[in-house]
């Protein structure tokens, strides 16, 4: 007889990382997407330079945990891999859904910035999920080459930056400009940020990058 792949939905415990005073001053909610074989934890400090009164953020992180080397020490996390990948992408859309609720309400601005990896997660999240954030921000990171023009087009009126790193190994030129081919073919507007550095986020560019956004 034939063996038969089957489906179940458990119930997960995530974990999310929250920087912010969350009062009426709270002018921007920024939900910040790590790497991959990256920790919430540690990535949230990249965040510390934005201003405690003003800035909340959240930083959700991926449910897929797993050594970094062997079968012990450093431990990381990825948000999806080929096994399986439409229903790890339909669980991590659902999830970060979910952690939009933790946010204090009322907040103007809405950022989405996803890092290496985490930036093919933030742009499927965008435009699959329940609300189209005001701002995405692509860090060393590029679109999923496989979202189809009526996902893609929904980011016409969504802000959008690529922030690069000078000597970041992991982006290509080639890459690049695919991206920016397919961006513009879509007649979606986007901002450039560049920075002297590699493939890592800095505090100093972050803090830039929201002062920019405004």
């Amino acid at each position: 007889m034939d063996t038969k792949e089957l489906r179940v939905v458990v119930r997960r415990t995530a974990r999310v990382y929250a920087r912010g005073m969350g009062g009426g001053e709270t002018s921007q909610l920024w939900i910040a997407l790590h790497g991959y074989g990256q920790l919430a934890a540690h990535f949230a400090q990249k965040f510390e330079a934005l201003p405690y009164n003003t800035h909340y953020v959240l930083v959700p992180e991926a449910m897929s945990r797993f050594y970094l080397s062997g079968t012990e020490g450093r431990v990381g996390a990825s948000w999806m891999t080929k096994e399986a990948r439409l229903d790890d992408i339909a669980d991590y859309v659902a999830y970060l859904d979910s952690t939009v609720q933790l946010a204090p309400e009322g907040v103007a601005k809405r950022v989405v910035l996803g890092f290496s990896q985490g930036a093919a997660t933030a742009v499927r999240w965008a435009v699959m999920g329940h609300k189209l954030p005001d701002v995405l921000v692509l860090w060393a990171g590029s679109f999923p080459p496989d979202l189809d023009q009526v996902h893609i087009n929904r980011l016409r009126n969504t802000e959008i930056w690529l922030v690069r790193g000078s000597d970041d190994p992991y982006i290509s030129h080639a890459q690049l400009a695919t991206m920016e081919q397919v961006m513009s073919a879509a007649e979606l507007e986007y901002k450039n940020l560049h920075y002297k550095g590699g493939h890592r986020l800095y505090p100093e560019v972050v803090m830039e990058l929201a002062q920019k956004i405004g």
